[in-house]
């Protein structure tokens, strides 16, 4: 505790002031002594003494500080990788790798708990905090991917910013989820360290072995849309050897690939393209018959999990002569965007056009006249289109679509705009320009 004055003074100067003060009101007392009692003599000098004091208190106005110093420690996040792959046991022990990830966490639990708040996570496609260090052995490898990207951010969440000193990172670094960890990492503002599980056994030319060491798969998909998962395939002891790699939906198989293993440090790729056909959430996996001579079929398979969903948008694309724009668009734009269904069609001659469309379900042979199948688009795009081509009718259709909160792109052109008669239209009276002959 400290005891200051305002304005600097000293404690010398308010006591000096202050037994002046005391002495005067005495004097004045003193030439009034003979007038009053003794008893009410001491009354009022005590009361001026006691007033004078008030008045110098105030005048000077001491501050009394008082400072507490107290230090919480900080806290340190533990995640424990308990996907399917921790079930491996590649070390001579024969000791499974989430086992020895678990006893190594115990051994460092006692120092860390002197310096830390400890937080105990488990994650595999999700993160899930453990509430005590006696669950730890009740930990099994059954998550069907690793998202090494959602345990940080999820472990970053834990605790205040401010609090959190680390994120200790425990993995045999298999990510098959969607977002790169590194990245991911660099963007939380958190000290990452990780800890890698798992035996490296290519130096044993005896060991043989094939693997599946991971799976890109998005997850999210477009149904009725051309999909991509690739598959990080490793052998070891087995150069030139042909394996079959499988992808398999819900454990059907949906591909199959022939792949020649090398005898390079490092995995092969093996990329899978197909359509998703059903909605809803798909477990895509990645599999290596085990082979008769390797020694852990454990590691043979990799999982992700994804959800099919209805694309983003539906375009309808409507160009009334062939041109550049057309092949731009369509291939280069909308047939490679996954999010997007499109339709799209120009015309040969007069009121016949050639379609082109990922919309299984959607059977066009030149430009929709219903409201039915014009409410099945999202974005309309009017290229090089001369009005008459358009009835007025279908234009309120399609106006009244944009007015529910569809968009409409008109592409300048010979046969547009203002030169394809548009002016006075529907359509022409909706953008937001004035349009001449």
């Amino acid at each position: 505790m400290q005891i200051t004055l305002k304005g600097g003074f000293s404690f010398t100067t308010m006591l000096a002031v202050l037994a002046a003060s005391i002495l005067l009101a005495g004097v004045f007392y003193y030439r009034t002594y003979g007038n009053l009692r003794p008893a009410q003599w001491k009354l009022l000098l005590g009361l001026r003494v006691v007033a004078i004091t008030l008045v110098v208190l105030l005048l000077f106005r001491p501050v009394f500080s008082y400072q507490f110093s107290y230090q919480e420690k900080p806290a340190v996040v533990v995640l424990i990788d308990t996907s399917a792959s921790m079930g491996v046991a590649d070390d001579e022990s024969g000791v499974p790798r989430l086992t020895l990830a678990r006893q190594q966490v115990e051994r460092w639990l006692p120092r860390l708990e002197q310096n830390f708040v400890v937080h105990l996570m488990q994650f595999s496609d999700r993160a899930l905090p453990i509430s005590s260090p006696v669950f730890l052995p009740q930990l099994a490898p059954t998550g069907q991917a690793t998202s090494l990207s959602a345990a940080l951010v999820s472990g970053a969440q834990q605790v205040p910013r401010r609090e959190l000193e680390a994120i200790l990172l425990i993995s045999d670094g298999i990510h098959n989820a969607a977002r790169n960890p590194a990245e991911v990492a660099g963007k939380l503002g958190v000290l990452v360290h990780t800890v890698g599980v798992g035996a490296s056994l290519r130096s044993n030319r005896s060991f043989r072995d094939v693997q599946v060491v991971g799976i890109d798969c998005p997850e999210q998909m477009p149904i009725h849309n051309k999909a991509k998962i690739t598959g990080s395939v490793e052998g070891i002891g087995l150069g030139g050897r042909p394996i079959q790699v499988l992808l398999e939906e819900d454990g059907k198989q949906v591909l199959q690939r022939e792949l020649i293993l090398d005898d390079i440090e490092g995995s092969q790729k093996v990329e899978f393209e197909f359509t998703p056909a059903a909605k809803g959430r798909h477990t895509y996996t990645v599999r290596v018959a085990p082979l008769a001579d390797e020694k852990i079929a454990e590691n043979n398979q990799r999982t992700a999990v994804a959800m099919v969903t209805e694309p983003g948008l539906r375009v309808l694309y409507i160009e009334g002569t062939t041109r550049r724009e057309y092949g731009a668009i369509s291939s280069w734009f909308l047939a490679k965007d996954p999010d997007i269904e499109f339709c799209s069609m120009y015309q040969t001659r007069q009121n016949t056009f050639v379609v082109r469309s990922n919309i299984p379900e959607l059977k066009l042979t030149g430009i929709p006249a219903d409201e039915e199948t014009i409410r099945k688009f999202d974005v309309f795009l009017i290229g090089d289109l001369d009005s008459s081509f358009l009835r007025p009718e279908v234009q309120e259709l399609l106006l009244r679509r944009v007015r529910e909160g569809a968009g409409l792109l008109m592409i300048g052109g010979y046969h547009a705009l203002g030169p394809g008669g548009y002016a006075g239209t529907p359509l022409g009276e909706a953008l937001p320009v004035r349009l001449g002959s």
